[in-house]
């Protein structure tokens, strides 16, 4: 669990949106190979083929990273930062110089007493001048860490006493899906006191690339059409480790009971041939059951066994449509 202190470490400056250094990196990998598709072509192959590699990757690796748990009982006990105090540390190190200066046989003979003196006096003056800016910088991180104190007060005392509006500033305040939101995927949601039903809309076609891309023996580019069974098995991981993301982000920031991630895609309506926005996993997942796993060593679409899930997935045909896990009924 992590305290108030502790979470300005986790997420870097918390103002507004605290980013962590792998969803940068994220975005980065994301932005790098986006740039390539646009250019349509690269100098270097091997460059090419390297920012495939990395967006691929990432791709089925959004799950590693999450917040750390916010324990919101130790954040409402944090005392607010202390006012710092001026200091004159290196005025009075300037002054005892100026007051133990004793003039010396060569000073007195060429005049040069005076010009010492003075220069000691402004030695004085701009070392004060230095404490005072020490001050004033000292005073704005206590400012910024005053109002960060004030708004975590706010949230702990919210989520503590379970109010849903709280629930939302939280999640609109450390902006945790922004890794998936980024890729184009759009998260909407319903939370509660107890429970939150997330649904995550993904789009494959937009995110996954239907080729493969390598460097060839001969150090050209090669550019092939993935098989249609590899590229299902990609999106399947893409969608997995969406909806465990989602999940963690969900579970690390609010004390909720449990989380409804329902991943929906465009599938064809085999009543009417058109394309419809349709369930295609639906996962009841428990924050117990996440502090259980090694997210770094799993496979996100094996690591679905672990929770109640509906998903029909076939290699060869891709996902299915499937219905929707009610939170209602699990309470």
């Amino acid at each position: 669990m992590t305290t108030f202190q502790g979470a300005v470490r986790t997420f870097g400056a918390a103002v507004k949106r605290m980013e962590r250094e792998q969803q940068r990196q994220n975005r980065a990998t994301a932005r790098a190979f986006k740039q390539y598709q646009k250019e349509a072509a690269i100098a270097s192959a091997a460059e090419a083929a390297e920012k495939y590699n990395n967006y691929m990757d990432m791709l089925q690796s959004l799950h590693k990273d999450a917040s750390e748990w916010l324990d919101w009982e130790a954040i409402r006990a944090e005392h607010a930062p202390s006012i710092p105090i001026p200091t004159h540390d290196q005025e009075e190190v300037a002054r005892a110089k100026l007051d133990s200066f004793q003039p010396g046989f060569l000073d007195k003979l060429f005049g040069l007493t005076k010009g010492k003196i003075r220069r000691l006096e402004n030695a004085v003056s701009d070392a004060r001048l230095r404490d005072q800016a020490n001050h004033s910088t000292r005073m704005e991180a206590y400012q910024k860490d005053y109002t960060e104190w004030e708004q975590m007060q706010a949230f702990a005392k919210g989520v503590l006493a379970k109010e849903v509006k709280q629930y939302k500033e939280v999640l609109s305040y450390f902006n945790p899906f922004s890794d998936v939101s980024g890729l184009g995927s759009e998260i909407r949601g319903n939370i509660s006191e107890d429970y939150a039903e997330l649904n995550l809309v993904v789009k494959s076609d937009e995110v996954i690339p239907k080729y493969a891309l390598t460097q060839t023996s001969t150090g050209k580019l090669s550019q092939k059409n993935l098989p249609v069974s590899r590229f299902n098995e990609i999106y399947q991981d893409y969608i997995c480790s969406c909806v465990l993301k989602v999940a963690r982000e969900a579970c690390a920031l609010l004390p909720i009971k449990f989380v409804v991630v329902n991943a929906v895609g465009e599938l064809v309506n085999s009543t009417n041939g058109r394309l419809e926005e349709q369930a295609i996993l639906s996962a009841l997942i428990y924050p117990e059951t996440l502090d259980k796993i090694n997210f770094d060593q799993i496979d996100p679409s094996d690591c679905m066994r672990n929770f109640k899930h509906n998903m029909k997935f076939k290699k060869t045909e891709g996902f299915s449509s499937v219905e929707k896990i009610n939170p209602e009924s699990i309470l």
